[in-house]
């Protein structure tokens, strides 16, 4: 949490991450992959754990320069659980990938 992992991706390769909320003080989720080059984006899900271009519950609309993030919050649903991202290199992709969570206390507790 709130340290930014770079991967590299080639053109068409998929990669997965995955981590978990135990906190249920957690008001707010937020994660955000920074494109370095190339054109990757992000699908996110909490049901499938390999979450595709069809089937993920979340994914990011950004391009170019602008982060790409997904936030969620506690008053739409509970944060707490295991999240499943997949990466998609539509070319060949280097980006990085961070998530940081929000509690009553502040951010990253």
């Amino acid at each position: 949490e709130g340290v930014p992992s770079i991967k590299s991706i080639d053109e068409d390769e998929e990669r997965f991450f995955t981590f978990t909320i135990e906190d249920p003080d957690v008001e707010k989720l937020t994660i955000q992959m920074t494109t370095i080059h190339g054109d990757p984006d992000m699908f996110m899900s909490t049901l499938n754990q390999t979450p595709s271009i069809y089937e993920y519950e979340y994914r990011s609309t950004n391009s170019g320069i602008f982060p790409e993030v997904i936030e969620l919050l506690n008053t739409t649903r509970n944060i707490t659980g295991t999240y499943y991202i997949m990466v998609k290199g539509w070319e060949e992709s280097t980006f990085s990938l961070v998530y940081y969570t929000k509690t009553k206390g502040g951010i990253g507790t």
